[in-house]
């Protein structure tokens, strides 16, 4: 992994402080208006109200705030056959299609309404011991969250 290295700061400048608009990279960061990554951040109760998909089991690699319809097409951060885990809040629900939304003969639907730490748990074909039938993980063509 390569280090990043920031820009010298003041942490009595509030200009470009800690207690100023932007951190040590000039852009705002993951825990507000002071962090350091130049992401915009959030607070536990925002983070809470969505379902959030990863490309790695156990909530790792890239991540994806899921809401409405999504396809999990190229540019987006988690691309087709690729979502490997979910935080769900309650109330959430997500029904993942495996080749996109539309009719059953499209493929299979799975519906969830908890975190997922790995979808190799979740059977594709239900009742079969055959591999070759495989499991949900990196299946999800697209998804529906509600």
């Amino acid at each position: 992994m390569a280090s990043i290295a920031y820009p010298a700061f003041s942490p009595s400048d509030p200009a470009t402080g800690p207690t100023g608009p932007t951190g040590p990279t000039g852009q705002t960061g993951p825990t507000g208006p002071t962090g350091p990554t130049g992401q915009t951040g959030t607070s536990n109760e925002e983070e809470e109200e969505y379902v959030y998909g990863y490309s790695e089991c156990n909530f790792q690699g890239n991540q994806m705030k899921l809401e409405g319809n999504i396809d999990f097409g190229s540019g987006t951060p988690i691309g087709n056959d690729s979502l490997s885990s979910l935080r769900v809040p309650g109330g959430k629900t997500i029904t993942l299609h495996q080749h996109g939304f539309g009719s059953p003969e499209l493929g299979k639907k799975l519906t969830l309404n908890s975190d997922v730490a790995c979808l190799d748990q979740y059977d594709l074909y239900p009742g079969t011991d055959d591999p070759r039938y495989g499991w949900w993980n990196n299946q999800a063509t697209s998804a529906s969250v509600n």
